[in-house]
């Protein structure tokens, strides 16, 4: 006799959704979730005898922060706050919030999601609640919150629901680091995610930490503005430098933004760079090299653009050894 997948039971049984049924890529994503959190497991203090490490994520979470879904987010959220048993599988219910079906309708076709009244722009400015849900703690193999993971994959209205549903849960999850050190503004430049980014520094301006998350060095000593120097988002760069006009002078030591544009031959953001801090800008690069030196091998013209620039400091070029630097 054949033993029967329990994933394939009727949710009036086990509540859990048939494979059969049109939410089938949501469950099919669940699975890979599963998967990920499993790894994530692996390497806990249980598995591992190490350190205290976070709870791995809850596989349904990853799923409501990889799709941008608040409403099956606000789901787990209010599940927990009713002090149920943590979900781990998905519910018909739960996957019919995933992928915009309104909860008990059982109409086959695709449905919109029905907005709430409340506009995402307006919560901003309400004060942030106390509690912190301990389904928000959990971060994937990676370190990665619930909400760099929303940072990372989206921008849309409802992407940025989630942000604002987590924020509002636990404001300090604006400025967790995953294992590379890096936050989820990050991530939302890393990805190009620019109105998520511009969300996210609104949000640390109004919880006034904004200097805090610019700021931030991952491993790397770099910050959100080297990754959008990095992928050559122009609009991204002069967002970061609109709200913190200093920002291209970090990190104190390393690799500035400046040296990382003309590097990667993004003249363009160079002079975004420079005209939207006022010229205040580090010239720094790695093991002792700065900006002269990433430009003399590049271009000419962006070479004289770099001399002018920092006129004030002395430097002495050698063109027959291809190699110039910053007088002492």
């Amino acid at each position: 006799m054949e033993r029967s997948d329990p994933m394939l039971a009727t949710p009036s049984i086990t509540g859990v959704a048939p494979l059969s049924s049109s939410n089938a890529l949501a469950v099919a994503l669940w699975d890979a979730q599963q998967l990920e959190v499993m790894s994530s497991s692996n390497d806990s203090p249980a598995a591992t005898g190490g350190d205290t490490k976070p709870a791995p994520i809850n596989p349904l979470l990853l799923a409501s922060a990889s799709f941008g879904s608040w409403t099956a987010l606000n789901y787990l959220l209010s599940q927990e706050d009713k002090q149920a048993p943590p979900m781990i599988q998905p519910t018909q219910v739960f996957l019919d919030l995933l992928i915009g079906y309104p909860a008990g309708n059982t109409t086959k076709g695709r449905l919109t999601v029905q907005q709430t009244s409340e506009d995402v722009e307006n919560v901003v400015d309400q004060p942030a609640s106390s509690k912190a849900a301990l389904l928000l703690k959990g971060v994937t193999a990676n370190g990665d919150t619930a909400l760099h993971v929303i940072a990372s994959n989206g921008d849309s209205k409802e992407f940025l629901k989630c942000a604002i549903i987590i924020f509002k849960r636990d404001q300090d999850l604006l400025f967790a680091v995953n294992n590379k050190d890096d936050t989820p503004l990050h991530c939302a430049a890393r990805a190009g995610m620019s109105q998520m980014l511009s969300f996210l520094v609104e949000l640390a301006e109004n919880c006034n930490r904004l200097h805090e998350l610019l700021r931030k060095e991952n491993v790397l000593k770099e910050t959100a503005l080297h990754d959008a120097v990095r992928i050559g988002r122009n609009d991204t760069v002069e967002l970061l430098l609109g709200a913190d006009p200093d920002l291209a002078n970090y990190p104190k030591e390393g690799t500035s933004p400046l040296y990382l544009a003309i590097s990667l031959q993004r003249y363009t953001i160079a002079q975004t760079l420079h005209d939207k801090s006022n010229g205040n800008l580090s010239y720094h690069g790695p093991y002792g090299q700065n900006a002269l030196h990433a430009a003399t091998f590049r271009s000419t013209g962006v070479t004289k653009h770099v001399l002018n620039w920092n006129s004030s400091q002395r430097w002495e070029y050698t063109p027959s050894l291809c190699f110039c630097f910053q007088a002492s």
